[in-house]
């Protein structure tokens, strides 16, 4: 039978465990959340150029509502809701007629999302 002490170095050890799980899947949501920033920044360069294709801007539009679901998921509320916003803009998009304020506003909310993802875990 288990003493006090071994059972509650067990519990320790056991949180330690969910806890390094949880950061695990924390890093691997970030990775995947900065591979979908990457996406809406070249539709927003594109949307700047006035060559965005609505098959690129529909892309872009499903990686930033991805991306709000999965970053408030793991913690980065920050990286929801600008990605929220970035949605937003990219359903208003329009790629041979896009306006240089909306694709510039885009870009430095994309410049915001790389740092609200790359903080520390």
């Amino acid at each position: 039978m288990p003493t006090e002490p071994d059972r509650a170095q067990v519990e320790i050890d056991s949180q330690q465990r969910a806890l390094d799980a949880l950061t695990s899947f924390r890093h691997r949501a970030r990775v995947t959340n900065l591979a979908r920033v990457e996406v809406i920044a070249e539709a927003l360069d594109s949307l700047r150029r006035g060559v965005l294709s609505e098959e690129a801007r529909l892309t872009a539009r499903r990686a930033a509502h991805t991306m709000v679901g999965s970053a408030g998921t793991f913690g980065f509320a920050e990286a929801s809701r600008l990605g929220r916003t970035l949605e937003a803009v990219l359903d208003e998009a329009n790629g041979t007629d896009g306006t240089q304020e909306r694709a510039q506003r885009g870009l430095e909310l994309v410049a915001q999302l790389r740092a609200a993802l790359t903080g520390p875990l």
